[in-house]
C-alpha cells in the first residue's frame, strides 16, 4: 500500500464486520482509484417504468427524455485489495418524504442527497 496507511488521513478507527465473502475491516480505505462517468439522455418512459409505484419522478428532464448516468470505477489500491465496479444512476425528485434511503427493488436503492438543487436523490442500480 506504498505507505498510505502512515498518512494521518487514513488513521481512522476500524471495526470488523461480516460480509458474504468473510470478515472485513470497515471502513474500507481507498488509496488509489480512477472513475469515468458519462451521462446520457434516455427515453423518459423507460425511467418512469423503473420508478412505477414509487414516490419519485425523473429529476432531469428535457422534453420526452431524461438523464441517466453510468460510472466505471477502478480501485487499484484499497484496504481489501483491487477491484472494479460499475454504477448506474438516475437523478430523481421525491414526491413524498423519504427518510435517508428507500429500497426500490432488489437491484436498486434511493439515497438521499442533501444540498442538491437540481435533484433530490439518485437511484443507484446494483
Amino acid at each position: 500500500m506504498k505507505g498510505y496507511m502512515q498518512e494521518s488521513f487514513f488513521q481512522v478507527p476500524m471495526e470488523t464486520g461480516e460480509t458474504s465473502e468473510g470478515s472485513v475491516e470497515f471502513p474500507i480505505l481507498y488509496f488509489d482509484s480512477s472513475c469515468v462517468t458519462a451521462f446520457f439522455r434516455c427515453d423518459i418512459d423507460r425511467i418512469e417504468n423503473q420508478l412505477a409505484g414509487l414516490p419519485l419522478k425523473a429529476g432531469l428532464v428535457m422534453g420526452k427524455q431524461a438523464v441517466a448516468g453510468i460510472s466505471f470505477y477502478e480501485y487499484r489500491e484499497t484496504s481489501i485489495g483491487p477491484y472494479n465496479e460499475v454504477g448506474v444512476a438516475i437523478p430523481v425528485i421525491f414526491l413524498a418524504p423519504i427518510v435517508n434511503s428507500l429500497v426500490v427493488n432488489s437491484y436498486s436503492t434511493v439515497l438521499a442527497m442533501n444540498n442538491c438543487n437540481t435533484f433530490d436523490a439518485l437511484i443507484y442500480l446494483k
